[in-house]
């Protein structure tokens, strides 16, 4: 499950992170609060906000954002402050709420395995750039994207769709294997697992660190890994065999022989009188019973874990 959180959202996030690390998988943390040792004031400040709140009202809290204004990087920003999307009676107890809460001990966050986006902007004592980096050094998979302008903070909605929805698949497995082949170096595992670690998202303008995807639910992860990396291999060869590669190429060679081993409990399951369509369904149907089984016992790995 992917997760995104602002402000308190990112310290709720974290907590289910943490309580229950095998359901998380990428995090999107949004603007985090002051935490630790600088909780203390926006404690008070959170706290003070509500007994107005109980004393004038919900608009007096309001009057009194709006003459503070917002921070100087939003800036220009209509319609400061957002309205509360709580109804009145319950503001004063979700603001006490937000005063007595606070991140995750740093030394459990720092064994945290999750790819993380940290989005942070400058010039906001409410939200401060360094609870972000203190958490983009704390978390060994984050990645911190700090904004210095609007027009930057605009582009974080591209950036946090670009990183939830970036999933290793049989297709990105074959781009990364192919990346790594020039120069006639051999493909090891090493290899395969440094190119993920390095894997450029070239839309996001990041790179997104894949080296926590895989290790946050332990033995689920790794039989996932195993199961697309054998639905790879098979898909690389289809792709190969359709697109007609030169069979004496030393990768095609090594992918066929590999591919040919994998298979080997379905070949001649079917023998249509096409090659495309015989290698299609000789090779497809292993790589797709690869898949389902990977993915059903992770899942049950997953519910016993």
């Amino acid at each position: 499950m992917a997760a995104l959180g602002s402000s308190m959202g990112a310290a709720t996030v974290l907590r289910a992170a943490v309580k229950a690390p095998q359901r998380s998988d990428r995090l999107v943390l949004v603007i985090p609060g002051p935490a630790w040792q600088a909780r203390a004031e926006r404690r008070s400040g959170l706290e003070a906000a509500a007994d107005l709140v109980e004393r004038e009202g919900g608009a007096a809290l309001v009057a009194e954002m709006r003459q503070v204004g917002p921070p100087s990087v939003l800036a220009g920003v209509e319609d400061f402050p957002p309205e509360f999307d709580v109804p009145e009676p319950l503001l004063p107890t979700v603001l006490r709420a937000a005063a007595a809460s606070d991140l995750p001990d740093p030394a459990v966050l720092r064994a945290l395995p999750h790819p993380a986006l940290i989005l942070a902007w400058e010039g906001d004592p409410s939200h401060p750039a360094e609870t972000a980096e203190a958490l983009a050094d704390l978390m060994p998979a984050a990645r911190l994207h700090g904004s210095r302008d609007l027009a930057d903070i605009r582009s974080w909605g591209s950036l946090a769709a670009a990183f939830l929805s970036w999933a290793t698949s049989t297709f990105s497995l074959i781009v990364v294997w192919v990346a790594m082949w020039p120069g006639g170096r051999q493909v090891t595992p090493a290899r395969v697992e440094l190119a993920f670690n390095r894997f450029v998202v070239a839309d996001a303008g990041y790179t997104a660190d894949m080296s926590g995807r895989y290790r946050g639910a332990g033995a689920a992860r790794a039989v996932m890994l195993v199961a697309d990396v054998l639905a790879g291999v098979l898909g690389l060869w289809i792709a190969l065999s359709l697109l007609g590669a030169n069979p004496s190429n030393d990768l095609a060679h090594a992918v066929h022989e590999v591919a040919d081993w994998l298979s080997t409990w379905a070949r001649d399951l079917f023998t249509p009188s096409q090659d495309w369509l015989r290698t299609l369904l000789n090779y497809g149907i292993p790589a797709l019973a690869y898949l389902l089984i990977g993915h059903i016992a992770a899942g049950w790995l997953r519910r016993v874990d």
